[in-house]
């Protein structure tokens, strides 16, 4: 069996402890011939890297190699975001303005991208999206809002974050400026996502709502859930801006 065949089905779980996490890389497609590559890699797999440093639970990793330096972000729910290097397994960074747990950290695509600049998003529960500058260890913006998902278009340049206040708010990251407020949900927004794909969704019903422009691109969609037990399509297209939704029986 030929490991590269296989890649696009590979999912990375994290498992994470309290004062230390690894990597560990396993096959989610349960196929025959998957299930025996499950065992294979079960059977000759071992710890490649280790790193200590948080004093809690570590709740959420990224990981960047977009130049030389391959670097890996954390977020515990010991308030802090730490920023390693994989090849020398040491801590080259600490941010502690969060006064709450951490939710989520990932790197900014847009920033390396853009400006050859290493910026890290992470959420907490202070209700606060903040992002950190790792070369020149600083806060550049604070979102009073939490949640992150960067946009698969445009180069990662639109974040969208989900609030305990009932909306969704789509960002900016290049000029840090809010573009829109989604309103529609009845309960606590608790996840968000953004399709990498256009959409040819003409619907004209009465769910219809919220005519703005936003993005120059039309048809993209943004999903979002709910304590008000509701999945909400928000579709993000010029000249208007238009949602529906589906109802679910359970909070999200």
């Amino acid at each position: 069996m030929i490991l590269t065949s296989l890649l696009l089905n590979i999912l990375c779980f994290v498992c994470l402890f309290k004062h230390f996490f690894i990597v560990i890389i396993q096959n989610y497609s349960w196929t025959q011939a998957t299930a025996i590559f499950i065992h294979t890699f079960c059977s000759s797999a071992k710890l490649l890297k280790g790193f200590r440093g948080h004093t809690h639970w570590v709740n959420s990793i990224d990981y960047s190699a977009h130049s030389d330096d391959q670097l890996i972000c954390s977020g515990s729910i010991d308030k802090t975001v730490r920023v390693w290097n994989m090849e020398t397994k040491k801590q080259i960074q600490l941010f502690n303005g969060h006064s709450g747990y951490m939710y989520c950290v990932k790197f900014s695509q847009y920033h390396y991208h853009n400006h050859c600049n290493h910026v890290i998003c992470s959420s907490s529960d202070d209700q606060t999206i903040r992002f950190w500058d790792i070369k020149n260890s600083q806060q550049l913006e604070k979102f009073n809002v939490h949640g992150i998902e960067f946009s698969p278009f445009m180069g990662g340049r639109y974040l969208c974050s989900e609030s305990w206040d009932k909306t969704i708010c789509l960002w900016d990251i290049e000029t840090f400026k809010s573009l829109h407020v989604f309103n529609g949900h009845e309960g606590r927004v608790w996840c968000v996502d953004i399709s990498p794909l256009q959409s040819n969704n003409n619907n004209n019903d009465n769910n219809k709502m919220n005519n703005i422009g936003v993005i120059g691109g039309n048809g993209y969609t943004v999903c979002s859930g709910s304590f008000d037990n509701t999945i909400r399509i928000w579709i993000l297209k010029q000249p208007n801006n238009s949602m529906y939704s589906k109802d679910m029986n359970i909070g999200l």
